[in-house]
């Protein structure tokens, strides 16, 4: 009893003792701080000074609340003997000090929101220090809620240019959804267009544009012209040059700053080269070019020396192609934006094999593949595993060309079933969505009645259950059959459709489709124009080199054509070496250009790898319905006259009929 009672009172006296020394310690450190903290707020030049009492005190004091004061009395001294030196620094990086403050816990809200507003503006101009930026603001714990949601849309304005597109679609939705600004809102909606538009996902972004444009908010003349731009790009990658090309147009006629007139130009050289209608002109590149480079904006003049590059390639002008990109590639690979560097590699290596420099073309082409990213778009990708397919077959490592081949296939089968799911998204959209609310609406009701009904019929449903179980067993080997059959009518259609040399429609069955076409723009009043082109001396080739070479010859110019048209237009063979092409929506000078552009193409083809000694030449007549008449007969008669008459020119030539 008397050892527990010692010991019960040693334990108290330790612990008495204990709490009095540890007192007595912190009333030392607190002396010794404060007496610390008046000697260097007296030295406010000593700026070395300062970043150590604040260590000393973080670690003397473990407390926030000790450093956020420490450092607001540190904030509120002159720096002005250091002022001169920092800001020579951080200008050459394009900063100021009140964009990028000394200490990162130094942070006020004025500093956060010059250093947001710069991120923001230096994002396609200068990444990297945007990136830089962006990282140092993350570390703060004390924004206020605009500037937490600024940073979540720069955020994600930062992964697509990383080509990380996995988070972009819930950091933009959750600013929509914030209490964020009108204006941080509105940008976060024509962003999403942009994500929709690399991603290719064309349902949510014709429903993301109704929603833009349907927004009535004040917000500026600036963010409206970039909202047309986003605009303007999705529907030029959805292949609605004609929506593209207005929205272009409206975008340059509205746009006064530097930044905006840049990117306006750089859409609309977009919009005429992918479109081919207006024909591109070369000055209006040239124009483009300095409008960015003024500004230096990277990405954007980045993408113009590619549009000017592929405008060159086109016309085989391979030396004026190599020196639109490649004195530029160090340019574009700093701006670190995954798909113009990938695209731009493709395009290297693409002229490089157009030049015959297979070793240039591979390693270019192996750089292009180094940068696909999941949603690199299918027509580069196309375009890569077909020259390395090419260029595998040229070395004669057939594994390697045979499994190139295959992801060429892949990628062809993509494209096709996309380009034809996003114009079938787009007539469904724009055509038939009131149709569709209200049919499923209706379906709607429909489900609650049945729903209803569902309940009350369960046991009778369980037998019928039973029923089919059994019929299905019996119906296999009928649908088998019949599905066999399907697929043989389909390929014999196929046959009868489509003429098996050159791919192009055949001759009965292109009538059969220009009748309708006709019917449809004589309905609606739209424009439609014909083209037939006979090659010339094609009896010739035949009779010298060969019925082979002659089908030869036959196939690459229906490939070439078909390469020049929409996927509205229709390319037939009427037989022999004579063609006509149906071109819904064109009036007579655009159907010209068309004619012009296949009569060159023609002309450029690589005659010697045909097997011919000479270049290939066709003689071109056009019609349109509004001379010619709303008869299909009379159209066609009027543009084969043309035709004639473009023969008795001279051949190789372009008669319109007037």
């Amino acid at each position: 009893m008397l050892t527990a009672l010692c010991m019960l009172l040693s334990i108290m006296v330790e612990t008495v003792l204990t709490y009095i020394g540890s007192y007595i310690m912190q009333l030392f450190k607190y002396l010794k701080i404060m007496t610390l903290s008046k000697a260097f707020s007296n030295r406010k030049n000593d700026l070395c000074q300062k970043l150590r009492a604040a260590q000393f005190i973080k670690q003397y004091l473990n407390s926030k609340v000790a450093i956020l004061c420490f450092f607001a009395l540190f904030h509120s001294h002159s720096f002005a003997a250091n002022n001169s030196a920092q800001s020579n620094i951080l200008n050459k990086q394009g900063l100021t000090e009140k964009t990028l403050p000394v200490s990162e816990h130094a942070l006020t809200k004025q500093d956060i929101s010059l250093m947001l507003n710069r991120a923001d503006k230096l994002r396609s101009s200068n990444n990297a220090i945007s990136r830089q930026i962006l990282e140092k603001l993350k570390k703060q714990a004390f924004l206020t809620l605009e500037q937490r949601n600024f940073l979540t849309y720069l955020t994600a304005i930062q992964a697509g240019f990383e080509g990380d597109y996995s988070q972009i679609e819930l950091l933009l939705t959750t600013v929509i959804k914030s209490e964020a600004s009108d204006l941080l809102k509105y940008r976060a909606n024509y962003s999403l267009i942009n994500l929709y538009t690399e991603q290719e996902r064309w349902r949510d972004g014709l429903k993301q544009v109704e929603t833009l444009l349907n927004i009535e908010s004040n917000i500026e003349q600036h963010y409206r012209r970039l909202a047309l731009m986003a605009v303007t790009e999705f529907y030029i990658q959805l292949e609605q040059y004609s929506l593209a090309y207005k929205y272009s147009l409206q975008v340059i006629k509205e746009s006064t700053s530097p930044r905006n007139i840049c990117i306006a130009k750089q859409l609309q050289v977009a919009v005429k080269l992918k479109s081919s209608s207006p024909l591109l002109k070369e000055d209006e590149v040239v124009d483009a070019i300095n409008a960015c480079e003024q500004i230096n904006e990277q990405i954007f003049l980045g993408y113009i020396r590619l549009y000017q590059g592929e405008m060159y390639l086109n016309d085989a002008l391979t030396s004026k192609a190599i020196n639109a990109t490649l004195p530029y590639i160090e340019d574009i690979v700093a701006t670190n934006y995954y798909p113009l560097i990938g695209n731009s590699y493709r395009l290297i290596a693409e002229i490089y094999w157009q030049q015959k420099q297979y070793r240039k073309a591979k390693n270019y082409a192996f750089k292009a593949q180094e940068y696909f990213q999941v949603d690199t778009s299918l027509k580069d990708k196309k375009a890569i595993f077909y020259l390395l397919f090419q260029l595998s077959e040229l070395e004669e490592d057939y594994i390697q060309a045979f499994e190139y081949h295959k992801l060429y296939d892949e990628a062809n089968s993509e494209l096709i079933k996309n380009t034809q799911e996003k114009h079938l998204v787009f007539q469904l959209v724009q055509h038939n969505d009131l149709a569709n609310k209200n049919k499923i609406a209706q379906l709607n009701k429909t489900n609650t009645f049945l729903k209803t009904q569902h309940e009350i019929t369960l046991e009778k449903e369980q037998t019928i259950i039973l029923i089919v179980m059994i019929l299905v067993g019996l119906l296999t080997l009928g649908s088998s059959w019949v599905y066999n059959s399907w697929l043989t009518q389909q390929k014999l259609r196929q046959i009868a459709n489509f003429d098996s040399l050159t791919g192009a429609t055949s001759r009965g069955h292109f009538f059969e489709l220009a009748e309708l076409l006709l019917q449809e723009q004589v309905k609606f009043k739209q424009d439609l124009s014909c083209i037939i082109f006979d090659l010339d001396h094609f009896k010739q080739i035949n009779d010298t080199y060969g019925h082979a070479i002659g089908d030869k010859v036959l196939t690459a110019v229906a490939t070439v054509c078909q390469e020049q048209l929409r996927h509205q237009d229709l390319l037939g063979r009427l037989g022999g070496e004579e063609f006509a092409i149906i071109l819904p929506d064109f009036n007579l000078t655009m159907a010209e250009d068309v004619a012009n552009r296949c009569r060159i193409a023609i002309h450029n083809l690589d005659y010697q790898s045909l097997g011919l000694e000479s270049a290939i030449t066709a003689s071109f007549g056009v019609s349109d319905k509004d001379i010619s008449g709303e008869n299909l007969t009379d159209l066609l008669a009027d543009a084969d006259s043309a035709m004639y008459s473009s023969k008795q020119h001279g051949r190789n030539c372009t008669v319109t009929y007037r």
